[in-house]
């Protein structure tokens, strides 16, 4: 036997909300939610590792977009403090998106190519001998 919430159908027991949970999950745009986390997470890696390349760390977008002729960032930003859902779409074009994940790559390629770090960190043993000592004087 199906209830009713408000005159909508949803399912085998009622959970106490005051419109059909059915309207609601039909007018949300799922395509945009996900372009948009994926949007955000791209440029957020992207960003963070141009962040590592200098050899400093900043999580911060708003001080990582900066430099990089990334306009949109801002308007990303603001979007997803509008709320976990927010919807983002007409923000960026797709197209710019993909050009710029890419060019920032390349830019992130040629900073580890440059770099005079060596691959491996070298001071690992050293760092094993100061952990124990420290964990010993406990």
């Amino acid at each position: 036997m199906a209830s009713t919430i408000a005159g909508g159908e949803v399912g085998e027991r009622s959970i106490g909300v005051a419109a059909p949970l059915t309207s609601d999950l039909q007018r949300v745009s799922w395509g945009a939610i996900f372009t948009g986390v994926v949007v955000a997470l791209a440029i957020q890696v992207v960003l963070a590792m141009l962040g590592i390349s200098t050899g400093e760390v900043v999580a911060d977008l708003n001080a990582l977009w900066s430099g990089h002729d990334l306009p949109y960032v801002p308007e990303l930003i603001a979007a997803k403090r509008l709320g976990e859902h927010a919807r983002s779409d007409g923000v960026v074009d797709p197209a710019r998106l993909a050009a710029d994940v890419e060019r920032l790559g390349a830019t992130l390629t040629s900073a580890a190519e440059d770099s005079s770090l060596p691959e491996q960190p070298s001071a690992g043993d050293a760092l094993h001998d100061l952990v124990v000592r420290v964990r010993l004087a406990r």
